[in-house]
């Protein structure tokens, strides 16, 4: 699980990149908490610090705040604290911290590779 620019808005998910069962776990909970999540995905933006697990096929979900209005804000002289909304903050936290419950005890558990 990846978190990266978070909270000049509301909480995304890059979903092209995000395993499915993450991605179908994360829609599900912020169902329940009605904390509104979107997929924006950001493949023309850059890259994230989940590069290296893809590469070696391991499942992540990365979460931000990026979109065309906030994009800009990063590495900017506005790339400052007063750039953060705190109800999007405390939102996002309440959210990742259940996510990161749920799916340390609700997920499944893969095998490590050559012991499936």
């Amino acid at each position: 699980m990846n978190i990266d620019s978070i909270a000049t808005g509301p909480l995304r998910v890059w979903a092209s990149r995000a395993h499915p069962a993450l991605t179908s776990a994360a829609q599900r909970l912020s169902g329940a908490m009605k904390i509104p999540l979107e997929g924006v995905n950001v493949e023309n933006v850059g890259d994230s610090d989940s590069a290296p697990f893809v590469a070696k096929k391991i499942p992540v979900i990365d979460f931000h705040s990026l979109t065309n209005e906030t994009l800009p804000i990063l590495h900017s002289t506005r790339d400052q604290l007063d750039a953060v909304k705190v109800d999007e903050l405390q939102s996002a936290n309440r959210f990742l911290a259940a996510f990161l419950a749920f799916i340390d005890t609700q997920l499944p558990i893969p095998p490590p590779a050559g012991k499936r």
